[in-house]
């Protein structure tokens, strides 16, 4: 993952790293209840990860520009 702290994309950044960090924690100790519910949390974490991928993309154009 590569942010430049400076960046106005980097409070975003930090918080889908968290919400992706909360995930594999809850995931990781049980927190999913059945075989439905795991495939939720790793629907949400592909999703979190999609956007990441998305606004790492923008910043490059951005600075690219």
């Amino acid at each position: 993952l590569l942010m430049s702290s400076e960046s106005i994309y980097a409070p975003l950044l930090k918080k889908i790293l968290d919400y992706k960090e909360n995930l594999k924690d809850h995931i990781s100790t049980g927190g999913a209840k059945s075989m439905e519910d795991y495939n939720l949390l790793v629907g949400e974490f592909k999703c979190l990860e999609k956007i990441q991928e998305d606004i790492l993309d923008i910043e490059q154009r951005f600075i690219n520009d």
